[in-house]
């Protein structure tokens, strides 16, 4: 191709113009501006304060002129290319939060969670009033929010939440109009929560759980319709709820549990076409639970457990067709369970434990073809479960029966139920045999079937129980049980922590082959450790596998904790009206309550983990025959 002078000339005015601007693009990138300058000095001196010991900031020195491409450092696309972002996550920096990060003026959004920052935070970020997220989840910051917050205008994000902080939160807070996700849980807050939240009608999301806050909900809090999520929860707030609270036309959830709210449920609050979430969880409420009257609910998620509610559980709740989780758990309730919970085919757990509910087990409930828990104990029910129960349960995992009053025999189709972890059928009246195709269900965990008055003429259904890998509790205790104990015992699954026989008519040598403490080492001394349990279970009026021990928290544990000076407080109520009709007092006199503490100390010692600090038998008796003879 052949070009004439000016068509050369523009050509190569062309190409200069491309190299000159690409050469200036250059030079702005490597030679920062006094401002970009400013940021960088910045971000060194925030470095400077803190340990890095993943070196993710090595990135971060005077030898690299452009902060733009530091790690975690986000700039502006327009010279002069000012630091807009900052966002360091999980990286386990540590030290205190440099005031110099108020100096890059420019930045809109500041991410810090996940790490170990420490001390207060700087009163200076009230500088950055471009500043419209600030995330500081899961630090070690303490004491007071700063009130400098208030000055940005532009915020609409605060996440601190997992700090340390304390204090009220700020009045002064409330000038940012522009908030809309404000996490502030789990710190030490104290205080009320300020109205100005409750009025904020641009608010979506507020999170004030796990802090010290009193007094009363706002009664405008959730009336605007941008509130979407509401948690409330692990306070101290009282008083009783705003009727208003779910009115708003978008939320979605609001949890309230763990404080000391009282009176009855507004009716408006189950009532509500948005809702899918919500936890009025362990408060002081009372009253009747209210009917649910939308047909549209799409409430998948309901917990009125522990709390004081009365009445009938209302068959309205049948109406919820999206339900999924069902916790009515440690209430007041009575009457039958409705059959209509059965229609409500999504239900995946249903927890109605610890109430005054009667009558039987609701048919409808045989083909819940989506519930994985079904807990219903310590309640008054009785009747026989339908042979047939396990046939529609497909996707049961936990079924939890005890202390009810239940009868005939052990359903043999439950063994069709193969997805079972949990069967908890302690403290009824079941009879019959227990069936040994339970011994198929190899997904199980936990077996109790003990304080029911269950037979067999041998224990080989202990033999049964070695396909079950997974099991470590299982319980057959105070039944019919006769014969000798299987050498296969010893076959039992590696993972077994407890293994409750006593109070039956088992009879015969105790196999070599059964294998007691830790590890796989072989004791002798399970007697020793069966019947300390048995004499504290007796004392206290709680088995083993009682409800209210979690977190660690076992029989030994409840009754070392209180012995001896508390052991009234843990007796079996049952025992102590007993010894005040006996001596015509309200109290346990010295001569008695010495006498506890001496069986209290007796079932103690038997049920040491450590099989070497268990009592012999033969002590047993002759300290059993020395109580007799000195109190009695």
């Amino acid at each position: 191709m052949c070009f004439s002078s000016l068509q050369y000339s523009t050509f190569f005015l062309g190409i200069t113009v491309v190299f000159l601007c690409f050469h200036a693009a250059k030079t702005a990138t490597f030679s920062p501006s006094g401002s970009t300058r400013t940021d960088q000095l910045a971000l060194l001196a925030f470095k400077s304060a803190i340990s890095d010991p993943l070196g993710a900031l090595s990135s971060w020195s005077n030898a690299s002129l452009d902060p733009c491409e530091w790690k975690g450092v986000t700039c502006g696309l327009k010279p002069p290319r000012r630091v807009t972002a900052l966002e360091l996550k999980s990286l386990k920096l540590e030290g205190p939060l440099s005031p110099s990060i108020s100096n890059i003026n420019f930045l809109i959004n500041l991410t810090l969670s996940y790490n170990q920052f420490h001390g207060s935070i700087p009163q200076e970020l009230g500088r950055l009033s471009r500043l419209e997220n600030l995330d500081f989840t899961k630090n070690y910051f303490e004491g007071e929010i700063p009130d400098g917050f208030s000055s940005l205008p532009m915020l609409n994000t605060l996440i601190l939440g997992d700090n340390n902080l304390t204090d009220v939160i700020p009045p002064l807070l409330g000038k940012s109009t522009s908030l809309t996700y404000v996490n502030l849980s789990a710190n030490h807050l104290s205080g009320t929560i300020p109205q100005f939240l409750a009025n904020n009608s641009a608010l979506e999301l507020l999170d004030l759980s796990k802090n010290h806050l009193t007094g009363g909900i706002p009664a405008s809090m959730g009336v605007f319709s941008s509130l979407y999520y509401l948690d409330l929860s692990s306070n101290n707030l009282e008083g009783s709820i705003p009727p208003m609270l779910a009115t708003g036309k978008n939320i979605r959830t609001i949890d309230l549990s763990s404080n000391n709210l009282s009176q009855n449920i507004p009716p408006s609050l189950l009532n509500t076409s948005t809702l899918f979430y919500l936890s009025l969880k362990s408060n002081g409420l009372t009253g009747k639970i209210p009917p649910f009257l939308k047909s549209s609910s799409i409430l998948g998620f309901l917990d009125l457990s522990e709390n004081q509610l009365s009445g009938h559980i209302p068959p309205s709740l049948g109406n919820l067709s999206s339900l999924e989780y069902l916790y009515l758990a440690q209430n007041k309730l009575e009457g039958s369970i409705p059959e209509s919970l059965g229609s409500i085919s999504g239900l995946i757990e249903l927890y109605i434990a610890i109430n005054n509910l009667s009558g039987k087990f609701p048919s409808s409930f045989y083909n819940m073809t989506s519930i994985t828990y079904i807990g219903m104990s310590e309640n008054d029910l009785s009747g026989m479960l339908l042979p047939t129960m396990g046939l529609g349960l497909p996707m049961l995992q936990n079924l939890d029966l005890q202390e009810n009053k239940f009868d005939g025999s052990i359903p043999h189709s439950l063994c069709n139920a193969s997805r079972l972890q949990i069967l908890d059928l302690a403290g009824n009246l079941f009879s019959g045999m227990i069936p040994s195709c339970l011994g198929g269900l190899t997904n199980m965990t936990q077996l109790d079937v003990g304080w029911n008055q269950l037979q067999s003429k041998d224990m080989s259904i202990l033999s049964s129980f070695t396909n079950c890998t997974l099991l470590n509790t299982l319980i057959l205790q105070k039944n019919k049980l006769q014969g000798e104990l299987p050498v296969s015992i010893g076959n039992l699954s590696m993972k077994l922590e407890s293994l409750f026989l006593g109070t039956n008519q088992i009879s015969g040598m105790i196999p070599a082959e059964i294998e007691y403490g830790m590890g796989n080492q072989i004791s002798r001394q399970g007697d020793e450790y069966s019947y300390g349990v048995l004499l504290l279970e007796i004392l206290t009026g709680k088995r083993p596998t009682d409800d209210s021990f979690v977190q660690g928290l076992n029989l030994h544990k409840y009754v070392e904790n209180a012995f001896p000076e508390m052991i009234t407080t843990i007796l079996d109520p049952q025992i102590m009206r007993e010894v005040e009709d006996e001596t015509n007092s309200r109290s346990i006199g010295a001569h008695m309550k010495e006498c506890l503490v001496s069986l209290f100390q007796i079932g103690l010692t038997c049920s040491s983990e450590s099989p070497s600090q268990r009592m012999g038998m033969a002590i047993v008796l002759k300290e059993l025959n020395s109580l007799k003879e000195m109190f009695f």
